[in-house]
């Protein structure tokens, strides 16, 4: 039996997305029975959408948000990999 249980890191790439079908997406997560996860968000809309009440029923510690510019896209592509 393991004694340390592998943490989880699930990675959600947004594009647009519906606020109501981000909700549910995080909300399921949330609800899971394993809680020993990280979610890494990785947003490449190319609209100004405020996702930020959406983010805060996650812990900052289980939470990274990193949006999409021009400046950094090649550093997020390498991220979500």
């Amino acid at each position: 039996m393991i004694s340390n249980p592998i943490k989880i890191s699930v990675v959600l790439p947004l594009f647009n997305p519906r606020k109501d079908h981000l909700k549910e997406c995080i909300k399921s997560l949330v609800e899971q029975e394993y809680q020993d996860f990280e979610l890494i968000v990785v947003d490449d809309s190319n609209k100004n959408e405020d996702y930020v009440e959406i983010f805060k029923s996650f812990s900052k510690d289980k939470l990274q948000y990193f949006k999409n510019n021009e400046s950094n896209w090649l550093e997020l592509k390498n991220i979500s990999f």
